[in-house]
């Protein structure tokens, strides 16, 4: 059996978010993290992990858009908040639940994160790949979950519960992208690279003006 530990794949996660690199429009990824900020105090209010991860397993799961997106559990994204109705996908039977943030912290202790005080950015990695599942990685593929929109990205997606299509390239911001952008552990945006600057030229040199004849005649008298 593979071993999925923090032990075993921590690094080879550390040293993944060490050489990412966004490829995805960085204002589009400007504009959702500063939406995501809007309602910081809402995924503060979850604990458990840092804000950053709730705010990306919400997006990933819940979608952008503001219409019933305090609806969708953390779980799988049903939108049972408050319907009185347990989860029908996988996770099933979880809820019901009355408010989002109790829905989210069952989520989250489902997932056995309330076990863990370190949540450097390898930690969260490690701990988002099995929120969403180990398929990819048993394909031998990296988690679109995690790199899509980054240089680590590969083409493949399950685009349903146990269904995968090898052509697919997920279109989702991934979560380290987000994370990234969101400043987690204290990274900052990454920089936009402009093209140098053009260096200035020397400018030419003005050529003498001919001497006329009789500045050439006047100059040879003188003994210039």
């Amino acid at each position: 059996m593979a071993d999925h530990s923090y032990q075993a794949l921590g690094p080879e996660l550390q040293e993944l978010w060490n050489t990412m690199r966004i490829i995805r429009d960085g204002k589009e990824l400007q504009r959702l993290s500063d939406k995501i900020k809007l309602s910081e105090a809402m995924y503060r209010s979850v604990g458990i992990v840092p804000w950053q991860m709730v705010a990306v397993i919400h997006v990933r799961e819940a979608g952008e858009q503001d219409i019933g997106r305090w609806l969708c559990v953390l779980h799988n994204g049903e939108k049972i908040v408050g319907t009185d109705k347990k989860t029908h996908l996988v996770p099933a039977g979880r809820g019901p639940f009355h408010d989002w943030v109790s829905a989210s912290v069952d989520a989250l202790r489902l997932q056995g994160f309330h076990n863990y005080s370190d949540w450097s950015v390898a930690r969260v990695l490690w701990a988002l790949e099995p929120f969403n599942g180990y398929g990819y990685r048993n394909k031998g593929l990296r988690s679109p979950y995690l790199w899509a929109s980054t240089n680590h990205q590969q083409k493949g997606k399950y685009v349903a519960d146990g269904v995968f299509d090898s052509s697919v390239m997920d279109s989702q911001i991934g979560c380290a992208a987000l994370l990234k952008y969101l400043e987690f552990g204290g990274e900052t945006t990454p920089p936009v690279v402009l093209a140098p600057a053009p260096q200035p030229t020397s400018q030419p040199q003005p050529q003498p003006k001919p001497l006329t004849f009789w500045e050439w005649l006047f100059n040879l008298l003188k003994g210039k």
